[in-house]
């Protein structure tokens, strides 16, 4: 089909192994769990895929195909009766975060709608400094997110933006963490997780004699859980227990600005290492 410039598209399939149809659509009658599939397109475009489960998380790409940026898209994919929380971490002060509501009805079924970016429906405006976000320093992203809208996010300078559940009892698998110059490999990290009884966390060094900080938000501010010392291509590996009242926990993994680290989250029930 044809796109025009702000339209949306969503298609839903029924995985017959699950047994959870989202509608009658044709489409989706073959369709089976494992299954690939190939989008292409002649213009440039975003594509996101979820479940319809209360267990996921993601981070947003920017307008500008990276991580970190100024400009954000995302579709609250349909849970069962919980709203998809939205954090965003802010890398420089006096950054102005605006979320707003693009869309004028819910897409919880295949079908075309169109979006009006243009639209005055501000639902958060927030000003963040170095170090702050939306999940704990301030709690304004917490079940903020209405399935099937979509929203556009943009900030002053460039931020990262996670998305989905970032409290309750998620158990999503694992994921690369972005960093603050938006790939994979950096020297700050910021992210939340979900109240787990357990939390995996991998940090791996890039670079010889590479000090890595991990630290915990917690009572208003950043507190050290943890250094670590490490060689080129050498890893820490650990868990974490889950001790706090509140439902999420929010982290931050740095290094020198010379050094660059690679770190890597898991959710789950069961590990065998305690903090």
């Amino acid at each position: 089909g044809v796109l025009m410039a702000g339209e949306s598209h969503a298609l839903h399939f029924t995985n017959k192994s699950l047994k959870r149809p989202f509608n009658d659509n044709p489409l989706s009658t073959n369709k089976s769990k494992g299954d690939h599939f190939t989008i292409t397109s002649n213009q440039l475009v975003y594509a996101s895929k979820s479940t319809q489960n209360d267990w996921q998380f993601d981070y947003l790409p920017a307008q500008i195909k990276s991580s970190v940026g100024q400009r954000f898209i995302v579709f609250a994919s349909a849970g069962s009766d919980i709203a998809t929380d939205l954090n965003v971490f802010a890398y420089d002060d006096n950054t102005t975060v605006t979320v707003k509501a693009i869309s004028s009805s819910n897409l919880t079924e295949t079908n075309r709608n169109a979006l009006d970016i243009n639209q005055d429906s501000v639902i958060l405006k927030r000003t963040l400094d170095k170090g702050e976000d939306l999940i704990q320093f301030y709690q304004d992203g917490r079940r903020l997110l209405t399935s099937g809208k979509r929203y556009l996010i943009e900030a002053s300078n460039p931020v990262s933006v996670q998305y989905g559940v970032l409290q309750h009892d998620s158990e999503n698998g694992g994921k690369y963490v972005p960093s603050n110059n938006g790939s994979l490999a950096g020297n700050v990290f910021y992210f939340s997780l979900s109240k787990q009884t357990e939390k995996q966390i991998r940090i791996i060094s890039w670079k010889k004699h590479t000090k890595a900080t991990v630290e915990r938000f917690s009572n208003g501010a950043w507190q050290v859980i943890g250094n670590y010392n490490l060689g080129e291509l050498e890893s820490a590996e650990f868990t974490t227990i889950y001790n706090s009242t509140d439902e999420a926990e929010t982290f931050r993994i740095s290094t020198a600005r010379t050094k660059k680290l690679s770190v890597f989250i898991d959710q789950s029930l069961t590990f065998a290492k305690g903090w």
